[in-house]
Order: structure tokens, then sequence, then C-alpha cells
């Protein structure tokens, strides 16, 4: 790869080329998003029928982007994309690679945009990401300076300063500071923030841990036993996964407590799975989460139309040996025993403009007895795994309706309980004297937030989450904060074209002095 590539002569260094190849690639993942309705969408058209796993040659990747781009992209654009995305010693891409390269470079303004560049640069679960922030003695609840965390951002490969900015501020406690007076933030709170936007992130890393000791889910099952349709009692589960899997005490009780959404005290070996397949960090799964949390409600009223549907996910009757519900109450017997085809379940979603193939991939993993049909029960299993700070939305909607911020709720927790890992117990008395104990599940609440299992959760931690689960919520800015935004993305938006001014300069000097320009129209 890149014998007789035309950029050759203008290189300079390695690293400039590479700068050129991510600002063309950040441009072309804009041009893509103007041109299709999702990302995914966009790579599956492009693959075809071949498949997302199908090798392009820097040949046939380049004919790709004239044909789907009208040569939107000189031949210069595209060679340089395709050496910024690919190996020189491999010289093939796959249109799954193209899509990694895509979220590599997208900027990350939100905690959702994070989570997705994480999984894009490698990570396969974030708390592997989170272990690498907390090398070299970092512990996960010290108080850090805006440099400070971005300095452990770096280490996960987090490299550009606003979009550290963007993360620490996303995150902030305004009344947490340190002893200087700066503001301050945390690990553990960043943990906090990613619970919101993510699967159960235990359950999310020992998938990522039992697919790398054993090649797969159901071969790690295979080695515990766990076998069919058989139920598998809290005790048995345990032993296994100690035994077979190398998981803490702590880390099995808590991953049997979350699979078991019904409190019978018993899964079988399919739950176990569909739980672990719906926590897998993938791209293309991050985009169908995004959607389920941003239509929830909608989502919701379209699939149980009669007036009885529940509020949320995990409401506050749904452990203890109930069946789980939607929100704060639960459903009716009438409501739990509906049941929906595949064909009723796309045509429901099709209303809330979910893709097609988001519900059918929705469709196939929630159908947890595999009998073609969905009930309001595996519903709200299902999305109590794939994306269970939903259940998060009631609490949120309940906060605004009386603050204008998720801090100013907490405002009154006395200074030294902020910091404090709360239980159960704990952190059910401060929701209650924050008004805010009503319909919800503390216990699932501490479940999804917690840092690490054997730990509580802090008030900032809970205060993160929430700024953090609001789907396609904006803060508030102050006017400089808006000129200052505005000129970033003005910046980002012009230095693709800045760089191609750039290079046609060089080009017309150089071809001036050899005396050949008639490329450029100039008469002999």
């Amino acid at each position: 790869g890149g014998v007789g590539c035309p950029l050759r002569e203008l290189r300079g260094s390695g690293e400039d080329h590479r700068h050129m190849g991510m600002l063309k690639l950040r441009h072309l993942r804009q041009t893509i998003l103007e041109r299709f309705p999702t990302m995914k969408s966009a790579i599956e058209s492009f693959a075809g029928a071949r498949g997302v796993n199908r090798e392009f040659t820097r040949k046939e990747f380049c004919h790709l982007l004239s044909r789907r781009f009208n040569d939107l992209f000189s031949k210069d654009d595209q060679w340089s994309i395709f050496d910024y995305l690919v190996e020189e010693k491999v010289g093939l891409i796959t249109m799954a690679q193209f899509h990694t390269g895509l979220e590599a470079v997208a900027p990350v303004r939100s905690i959702e945009d994070l989570r997705r560049k994480l999984i894009a640069l490698g990570h396969s679960s974030m708390w592997q990401a989170l272990a690498q922030m907390q090398a070299d003695g970092l512990t996960g609840d010290l108080r850090l300076t805006s440099a400070e965390f971005g300095a452990a951002l770096v280490k996960a490969g987090i490299t550009s300063e606003e979009e550290q900015s963007n993360m620490f501020w996303a995150i902030c406690d305004p009344q947490q500071v340190t002893l200087e007076g700066s503001p301050s933030v945390s690990l553990d709170e960043l943990t906090s923030a990613l619970a919101a936007v993510s699967p159960m992130l235990l359950l999310e890393d020992l998938r990522d841990r039992l697919v790398k000791r054993h090649g797969t889910v159901q071969a790690a099952c295979d080695a515990a036993g766990l076998e069919g349709s058989i139920q598998v009692d809290c005790g048995d589960f345990v032993k296994a996964a100690i035994q077979v899997w190398k998981i803490t005490n702590c880390e099995a009780r808590k991953a049997f407590r979350f699979v078991d959404s019904e409190g019978k005290q018993r899964i079988t070996r399919r739950q176990f799975v569909r739980a672990l397949n719906l926590s897998e960090a993938s791209l293309c799964m991050e985009e169908a989460r995004h959607r389920v949390r941003q239509r929830f409600l909608c989502i919701r009223g379209a699939l149980f139309p009669e007036g009885e549907e529940p509020q949320g996910v995990g409401g506050e009757a749904s452990r203890k040996g109930s069946k789980p519900s939607l929100g704060g109450a639960q459903a009716s017997a009438e409501l739990r025993s509906r049941q929906l085809s595949e064909k009723d379940f796309c045509t429901a979603l099709e209303a809330v403009q979910l893709p097609e193939g988001d519900t059918q991939m929705l469709f196939d993993l929630m159908d947890t007895n595999g009998d073609g049909r969905l009930s309001a029960d595996e519903f709200a299993a299902g999305v109590r795994i794939f994306a269970p700070a939903c259940f998060l939305e009631v609490m949120r909607l309940g906060l605004l309706a009386k603050h204008g911020r998720a801090a100013e709720a907490f405002a009154g927790v006395p200074e030294e309980l902020r910091d404090e890992a709360l239980d159960l117990k704990g952190l059910t008395n401060v929701l209650m004297d924050c008004g805010m104990a009503a319909g919800v599940d503390v216990e699932l609440l501490l479940d999804l937030l917690q840092p690490r299992p054997e730990d509580g959760v802090t008030v900032s931690g809970l205060i993160a989450a929430l700024q953090a689960a609001a789907p396609g919520s904006q803060v508030p800015t102050s006017p400089e904060q808006s000129r200052a935004k505005a000129q970033r993305q003005v910046h980002c938006e012009l230095a693709p074209y800045q760089e191609s001014a750039k290079e046609f300069r060089m080009d017309v000097r150089r071809r001036s002095r050899r005396g050949d320009l008639l490329g450029f129209g100039f008469a002999e």
C-alpha cells in the first residue's frame, strides 16, 4: 500500500499525514450522518449483501467512496483516509473496521459519546477502560482537578483537551471542590455516569471475561454446568461461578440478582445467556441502546396502549418474588399475559421510528423462551438489562419538575455525606430526605450505579448519573460558553477545508517550480 500515492510528495512527517487522515475521516463521518439516519444503516448499505466482514482493497475502498459521494472526496482524500485506517502491512479493510474507525474519531461531547469512543478504541468493557485510567496507583474515590482528570482519560485513549474538559463538566457536582477551591470530580463519579448510559457494567465485564477465558458465552455455561432450561438457585450459581469462572462471591451474587428480574430466586441458562448478550459492548448495540433510551416512554405506550401500562423500568415492587415492572407500578395480570408476535412488535415500534434492524435484534434477544412471542414480563426484563437506566427517567423527570438541574435537588445534603459511599439504607434515607424516593427501586439503583460490586454509591455519583442519563437534553450555557462552543464547532467544520487549501497551495508551488501548471488550466 502506498506506492504511487499522489500524496507521497506532500506528506512530510508520518504524524502530519495521520493528522490529515483523521481530519478527512471526521469530514467523511459528518457527511455520512447528513445522508443516512444512523451510522449503522450507512455501514450496512456500503457492505451490501456481502456483509460487514468482507475485505476491501485500497482500490475498492476508494471506488466505494467515489461512487457513494460523487467525487466529493478527492483521490488524495481517499488515500489519506485509507492510510489512516489501515496498517500498511495489511492493506485491507472491512466495513466493520471502517465503522470502528469512524466512531474512533467522533467528537466526545457527552457521556454516551465517551462510551462509544472507548468501545471504538478497543475497550471491550467500561471497567477495563476505567482500570486503565486508575493505573499508577490512582484510586476511584480520589478528588481530581480538571488537569488530573484529563491525565487519567489520556491513559484510556482520550487525548483531546476539549473532550477531556467536556467530560469533566458533564459529571461535575458544583459543590465538590478541592482544598484550593477548584471544582473536582472522581473516577467513581465517571463510573456511575457511564453506568447510566450502559448495560449493567458488571454483566458487560463478566461477558468479556468469560469470552476471553472460554471462547464463547455458551462454552462458559457448559463449563459451569448450566444446562438447557434447568433452573439453578443462587447458591449453586454462586458456587459454580466462583470455582469455574473465578469471579468473587459478591460479583456472582449481584449478577444472579440482576438476571433474576422476576425475583424467583432461580434462573435458567437461557436467561443468563440472554442477559450477557444484551450486555455486549458493540457499536451496533450502542446505537440501538441510545434509541431505546431516547424513545422509551413512546415505546412503552406503543406496545401497551390500553392505559394500564406501567410507568418506567424497574419499579419499586419489581423484586422480592414479584413480577418485573416497567415503572413505579406493576403490570396487571391481564397486561402480563398479553403476547406480542414478532410482526406485532415490529408494527408497534414503527410508530416510534425505531429502525427495523433494531426491532428485530431486540425481539430476538428479549424472547427468553424462544416461542416467537414477547410478553410484558419479557419486555420489562429485557429493557432492564439492555438499558437499565431507562427507569432513571421517571426519577429524572420528577426531579426536573421541581429543580432546574440534578445538583440542585441534592443541594441540601450535608457536605460530609456527599463523598460517603452509601449502602441501601443510607441511599434510601438520602432519597427520602430529598423527596425523591417515591416509585424508585433503590436496590436496583444501587446495583446499577455502584463503582464496584462491594461498594456503595455517593451523592456526587448519583448526580453524575442523572446528568448523564438525560437522552438528548442540553444544559443551559452562559454567553461566554456559547461563544466558545461556536468557535470550536466552526473550527471543527472548517479544519478539513483548511487542510485541503493548504495542500492545494503546496501543490501549486511545487508545480510552478517545475513549470507544470497545465493541470490547473493555465495556458502554455
